[in-house]
């Protein structure tokens, strides 16, 4: 059974709101497509910077952690001879006569700083220069022993030195090393942010794809529909030529008398009453 005019127009009308609202959808979901491409391209952006930020810091770290290294080398090499000179100093301390030396040091310290800053009688005089004479001679037999503490005390303060400026280094070394893991942490977020990105522009690729091929085939099914209704409407027209006018008005005047009883009409009745401009 063929479909009537209002059958295939109401359908034909279904059809095009369906088109509409998939063609709606289509320009929403592209439009996403193109605000999901510029986030894509501002967050590779992001991770090309700190990219760059973090080999920065790593750049900076790793060369401390270079400078460190020999300095830590040289600590060790200072403390190596530190030991050396302790075990110098214990063996040498045996064969020294028995007393302590470095009282005499201070002394003589003590004396001859006496003698170069005041003004002494000269008896008084002679006794520090007698004094400071004979503690030279003492601290004589003690010689190799001051030397070793001399040394000794030398090699301290180059491994303290040494010591202080690995821990400045060590601290602005990890000052790096913790910025290097600060840009890494965001790398990650945000190359997760990307995949995000990427199932998104996915899922709406494939829902283009999808929308597309449905409105193939419901775009060739819309003409055909378009092509049977004009075939029936061009059908009515030559009908209505057939009949004089008069026949015509008559016609839709009792149409129109139809319509006021609140009958039913149908495309044709509809189309009449429009002719003679009755509606």
């Amino acid at each position: 059974m063929e479909a009537t005019l209002e059958e295939l127009t109401a359908k034909r009308d279904e059809l095009e709101a369906e088109t509409r609202r998939m063609k709606e959808e289509l320009v929403a979901k592209r439009k996403r497509l193109r605000e999901l491409n510029k986030r894509k391209r501002d967050i590779i952006e992001a991770i090309k910077r700190k990219n760059s930020e973090a080999n920065k810091a790593r750049e900076k770290r790793d060369k401390l952690n270079a400078e460190i290294k020999k300095l830590k080398a040289k600590r060790e090499e200072a403390n190596a001879e530190v030991k050396r000179l302790l075990e110098e100093y214990k063996r040498v301390k045996e064969k020294a006569p028995k007393g302590d030396f470095k009282k005499l040091q201070r002394e003589k310290n003590r004396l001859e700083w006496k003698l170069q800053t005041s003004v002494l009688e000269i008896k008084k005089e002679d006794e520090l220069v007698k004094r400071i004479a004979e503690i030279e001679k003492e601290l004589a037999d003690y010689a190799e022993l001051i030397n070793i503490t001399r040394e000794l005390e030398k090699k301290r303060k180059t491994s303290k030195k040494v010591h202080e400026k690995i821990i400045k280094l060590s601290d602005e070394s990890q000052k790096y090393h913790e910025a290097f893991i600060a840009a890494v942490e965001k790398i990650k977020e945000l190359e997760s942010k990307l995949d995000e990105v990427n199932k998104e522009k996915l899922a709406i690729t494939q829902e283009l794809d999808r929308l597309n091929a449905e409105l193939d085939e419901k775009i060739p099914q819309l003409k055909e529909l378009e092509k049977e209704i004009l075939e029936i409407e061009t059908g009515i027209e030559m009908l209505h030529r057939e009949k004089s006018e008069r026949e015509l008005r008559e016609e839709a005047k009792a149409i129109y008398e139809r319509f006021k009883r609140g009958e039913k009409l149908d495309l044709e009745d509809i189309y009449l009453l429009r002719r003679f401009n009755l509606v």
